[in-house]
């Protein structure tokens, strides 16, 4: 019986992980992050697993 919790417990974490991931995909750019150049005024520019920085980035490095 703790095997079936604990693999219940494991898909669990990982489709709320998915969802997130999902939905931070889906987030449109925040204000003031419109300035593909410029990320200073984005308040979320020291989270490092934000989507669209590393969206940005990409996009700056291909050009």
């Amino acid at each position: 019986m703790e095997i079936v919790i604990g693999v219940v417990l494991i898909v669990l974490v990982i489709g709320i992980y998915v969802i997130t991931y999902v939905i931070n995909e889906k987030t449109d750019v925040p204000e003031g992050c419109e300035d593909l150049t410029d990320f200073s005024a984005c308040h979320g520019c020291t989270n490092s697993s934000c989507g669209i920085k590393q969206k940005l980035e990409k996009t700056n490095n291909d050009k």
